[in-house]
């Protein structure tokens, strides 16, 4: 009950397994929410965190 993951695809249609903490591209996951992950990139020695909503399969706004 308390391990949370997200079960993300890419434009390439690869799909990958997120946990709070692993890197993906210039950062890390920071969190997972019920709607989205939250990422924190670095970039020229700055940070920010990024929201990516979550969709569903076959929802509207999943081709966004």
């Amino acid at each position: 009950a308390e391990d949370k993951f997200a079960l993300v695809e890419d434009a390439r249609g690869n799909s990958v397994i997120l946990r709070q903490g692993d890197k993906v591209m210039n950062g890390y996951v920071e969190a997972l929410k019920r709607d989205a992950v939250i990422v924190n990139i670095s970039m020229d020695g700055q940070e920010q965190s990024v929201a990516i909503p979550l969709t569903k399969k076959g929802d509207s706004n999943a081709n966004r």
